[in-house]
């Protein structure tokens, strides 16, 4: 037995690549996927992560 496996994509890339979603419905996708800045949402997570743990500690 041989094991097959998709190409790797993200998320969106699948969507994109699906034909059961409507055309309409990627398109509107589109404007989000340029205006994401990954590493600054990384950040703003780690900050936001970060107050958490110093609610959970100090009250």
């Amino acid at each position: 037995m041989r094991k097959r496996y998709d190409t790797p994509m993200t998320p969106y890339r699948r969507i994109l690549s699906d034909d059961n979603i409507p055309t309409d419905m990627k398109e509107s996708f589109g404007d989000n996927d340029q205006s994401l800045n990954l590493a600054e949402l990384k950040r703003g997570m780690a900050k936001l992560s970060g107050k958490l743990v110093k609610m959970a500690i100090y009250g």
